[in-house]
């Protein structure tokens, strides 16, 4: 029997995912949430159910919003052994072939959309981390916002006034442990006072961009919310409720 091994989720849907291996709860990446436009190093055999009654316990849970979504398995049947899914969360014979590359044996990423999955090639991670960079700052509250980065002492100080927008340069530092941190973050500042600390980072829940508010490093330290998937190029919005969100620009 091949085994075909997810080592990395990619969440390309509108809502928040999770995968839930109804054969083995303790792997790496189990029921783990995924925001929209995030990225999660897992590592899950696919289950093999090559018949009906196997299924409930041989099988991968796609959920989206908490919601079960979509049922990924291996079987092999009449038209060879395949990864296949459903989206009626039903096992059938022979089963519908996951789009991508349904052929088994070796390591997929799989990508997670609003009405299907997919798998693709796995690609070993690169040594160096992917670079997200704010170009863009809006201004949503009634304090004047000031961006400030550690990494780089000699870039100006980003003062964006009250309900202006503002084009920016700011790469967002690398801090994969407590000891980078202190020469490693943006901090925000509303009117003069620092409030907020950003960075990014690797843990199990996947190379996010994070933050926090008592400036302070924190292992899995919280994703910012919006878009904190890493790699490309964000909008900082900064609200009223003096919370931020990282967009796409």
């Amino acid at each position: 029997m091949a085994l075909t091994a997810l080592k990395q989720v990619e969440n390309r849907s509108s809502a928040t995912v999770a995968l839930s291996n109804r054969e083995n709860a303790n792997v790496l990446g189990n029921l783990v949430s995924i925001p929209p436009g995030g990225n999660l190093a897992v590592d899950m055999w696919i289950p093999w159910a090559p018949n009906g009654w196997d299924f409930p316990g041989k099988q991968i849970e796609v959920q989206l919003n908490g919601q079960p979504r979509f049922a990924i398995w291996q079987a092999a049947k009449s038209d060879g052994d395949f990864v296949r899914f459903s989206s009626d969360r039903a096992w059938h014979d022979p089963g519908e072939r996951i789009f991508g590359i349904p052929e088994v044996n070796g390591d997929r990423t799989l990508r997670v959309m609003d009405r299907y999955c997919s798998l693709l090639p796995y690609a070993l991670p690169v040594p160096f981390p992917w670079v997200t960079s704010i170009t863009r700052v809006e201004n949503w509250s009634d304090q004047v916002v000031a961006l400030v980065s550690t990494e780089n002492p000699n870039s100006p100080i980003v003062q964006i006034n009250p309900a202006q927008t503002a084009v920016v340069n700011l790469p967002i530092p690398w801090a994969g442990q407590g000891a980078d941190f202190p020469t490693h973050h943006v901090r925000l500042s509303l009117n003069g006072q620092p409030r907020y600390w950003l960075w990014q980072a690797a843990g199990t829940d996947g190379d996010l961009v994070r933050y926090s508010s008592d400036g302070q490093w924190h292992h899995r330290a919280e994703p910012v919310q919006g878009v904190s998937g890493v790699n490309g190029r964000r909008t900082l919005v900064v609200n009223k409720d003096l919370c931020f969100s990282a967009y796409e620009p």
